[in-house]
């Protein structure tokens, strides 16, 4: 395939996927036209040092470039994962290795993470994400490129409202009820055996190993999943969701600060994450979280999506945005719910 000296107007997207083990590319044009994607082993720079990784990048860039006939750089290329991309530090010295050394790939090298991604691919003038997967974070884009954050901090002081943290949150109600230091509003009952269950243990100490010997993070959220499935209507595992609820409307509650007046009036949201596919138990404390507080008193609306497209389109949208282009793309998303308040 021969794009006549069109390379300057193309885009590429990196992406890192299936526990940074693949990493694929996309070529996308200024009219939104997709050259192509392709796969490759996984480019983690925690695990292959920076420069390693940057090379080959930019080699296995110039091999595809070759297949479709480009000769000269590409308008810009950006890179996004979850394993280091929130590192400012980081992205500026992996993106000076590529300037400094492959300027023949692209004019322009950008590294972000894949929440700014998400974005990007669902909204064109900017937007909210909330993730609550096995963790939870929220990030804002805003039209002019500038990216503000809530949450995200791992398990250990973050991830309110993730996964994991419903999981915990229901196992520290059984042990703080059976110890007596604070009793459970509901009985413990159907949660206690829910857990015996699912980690195949005789007694709730059995718990311990895999809370710290053997801590595997998303081995515990996935209780989360058993929770929903099993024990919906339960009291104590409603409580719980209503609880996660409450944290993750907060994340946007808190991220309002930085709205403008435009967006308190409708604020767009895509929802990201195994927690919302139990939204009728998170629902109620989702609102309760976005209207705690004065910041919150300033939200009118809040209309809530879901993405149905690979972020690797917003990738390249936002390649061509950092350097004044313009792709035209068609959203991609549909309304999950909409949130009115007075």
């Amino acid at each position: 395939m021969l794009i006549n000296n069109q390379q300057k107007r193309c885009f590429a997207t990196l992406s890192d996927c299936s526990g940074a083990t693949q990493s694929h590319l996309v070529i996308v044009d200024d009219r939104g036209k997709k050259y192509g994607e392709w796969s490759h082993k996984g480019l983690n720079y925690h695990l292959e040092g920076r420069e390693n990784v940057a090379n080959e990048i930019a080699e296995w860039i110039r091999s595809v470039k070759k297949q479709l006939g480009m000769n000269g750089p590409l308008g810009a290329v950006v890179r996004y994962g979850l394993s280091g991309a929130e590192d400012e530090s980081v992205n500026e010295h992996v993106v000076g290795i590529l300037r400094r050394q492959h300027g023949d790939v692209a004019n322009e090298f950008f590294l972000t993470s894949d929440s700014v991604i998400t974005i990007a691919t669902t909204f064109n003038k900017g937007g909210v994400v909330v993730v609550a997967g096995t963790g939870s974070s929220c990030r804002l884009l805003k039209a002019d490129g500038t990216v503000c954050g809530v949450g995200g901090w791992g398990h250990h002081i973050g991830d309110g409202g993730s996964g994991y943290w419903i999981a915990n949150r229901a196992i520290r109600y059984v042990f703080d009820d059976e110890d007596g230091l604070s009793p459970s509003p509901y009985p413990i009952t159907t949660v206690k055996r829910l857990l015996l269950e699912h980690f195949n243990i005789k007694d709730k100490i059995g718990i311990l190993d895999s809370l710290y010997a053997n801590f595997k993070k998303a081995h515990i959220a996935s209780f989360t999943g058993k929770l929903a499935k099993e024990a919906a209507n339960d009291p104590l595992v409603k409580v719980v969701f209503h609880e996660a609820g409450v944290l993750l409307g907060s994340h946007v509650r808190a991220i309002s600060s930085h709205f403008d007046q435009e967006m308190l009036l409708d604020v767009p949201v895509v929802l990201v994450g195994s927690v919302f596919k139990s939204w009728s138990l998170v629902k109620a404390g989702f609102i309760e979280g976005v209207r705690k507080g004065n910041e919150g008193s300033r939200i009118k609306k809040v209309t809530l999506y879901l993405l149905e497209e690979t972020p690797a389109v917003g990738a390249a949208l936002l390649a061509a945005r950092n350097v004044s282009v313009e792709v035209p793309h068609q959203q991609t998303s549909v309304v999950f719910d909409v949130l009115t308040f007075d």
